[in-house]
């Protein structure tokens, strides 16, 4: 009930938005009345968000580098604004469900425009309008003005300013994409022409492409099956071949045989070992011919086939 009269009460809010005063100047640097530019759908700004520690909602500290490796949405808003602000978080409230219903793992931050009012306890207040979802929405004060003015500028392009003749800010109105990377990708107006699908799907995109990316640094280096094949006694010869991958030893090879040859004869026997003691696969011969001889260890396991081999003599 309660995200429906917040967007009645965006959908108001946009028409008194069309009939502003200069008071309500609410512009990112190259946009105007609140109306971005608009954002293709391949296009990608990559800019690169400087690194912070402020405070959210609960009062405690939160940083970049919590969101090391997340996809998130970004957004500027002071809880005593006038105009923009309401409709813009209904709106991010409704990505929030929307991203949610689709299983998508994405975080939120807002950043307050008015930190020396804005403390954590009207943050969180402000984001209990909306229903929001404080399990991954960030509303971030603890910063003086300058700080707030000066990152919006130099990690999102965005003008932030005290309007001098009342108690409001001017700020952006865009929604802001960012990857796992800590960059900014995309732009997306969030009053009036807000592209939900669009977002959801971009979203859904750069946090598959993180989902990847962390595959591929977390797999741990396979290494190849290892087989060290030793021979002990000389009158009846015990052969070992012990089977290790990543230092473990490997008792679950899908076969271990080993191949005998006598060098004075042209035949040969083949014995398969099916058991193994902590990786190591054991024969004990018996009754072979005094002479030289040649095993060879024919060994298929975890996918990988080894053929170590070894001369040894027989007394």
């Amino acid at each position: 009930m309660k995200r429906r009269i917040a967007c009645l009460l965006s959908a108001v809010l946009v028409l008194v938005l069309a009939s502003c005063s200069s008071q309500d100047k609410h512009d990112d640097m190259n946009m105007s009345m609140g109306k971005s530019k608009e954002v293709k759908a391949n296009d990608s700004l990559n800019w690169k968000v400087d690194s912070f520690t402020y405070t959210d909602e609960k009062g405690k500290p939160f940083s970049l580098n919590q969101l090391e490796g997340k996809v998130w949405l970004a957004n500027f808003i002071f809880t005593n604004c006038e105009t923009v602000c309401p409709p813009m978080t209904a709106h991010m409230a409704k990505l929030q469900d929307m991203l949610a219903k689709e299983k998508i793992p994405a975080d939120i931050v807002s950043f307050s425009v008015d930190p020396k009012r804005d403390s954590p306890t009207q943050l969180r207040a402000f984001g209990k309008k909306f229903d929001s979802d404080f399990t991954n929405w960030h509303f971030l004060t603890g910063y003086s003005q300058k700080e707030i003015e000066t990152f919006a500028k130099s990690s999102f392009k965005a003008a932030v300013s005290a309007e001098p003749t009342s108690d409001q800010f001017i700020h952006g109105t865009s929604f802001y994409l960012v990857n796992s990377k800590g960059n900014v990708l995309k732009r997306y107006d969030g009053v009036q022409n807000v592209p939900f699908d669009q977002i959801v799907k971009d979203t859904k995109a750069a946090a598959d492409q993180a989902r990847n990316v962390q595959k591929d640094e977390n797999a741990e280096e396979i290494e190849p099956v290892k087989v060290e094949l030793t021979i002990t006694g000389k009158d009846t010869p015990t052969i070992k071949a012990a089977v290790s991958q990543n230092g473990e030893p490997v008792n679950d090879a899908d076969e271990v045989l080993f191949e005998l040859w006598r060098s004075a004869e042209k035949r040969h026997k083949k014995i398969e070992i099916k058991e193994a003691e902590n990786g190591v696969y054991s024969l004990k011969t018996h009754n072979l011919k005094p002479g030289k001889y040649m095993v060879i260890s024919h060994v298929t396991a975890r996918g990988m086939h080894t053929m170590p081999k070894k001369e040894f003599m027989v007394q």
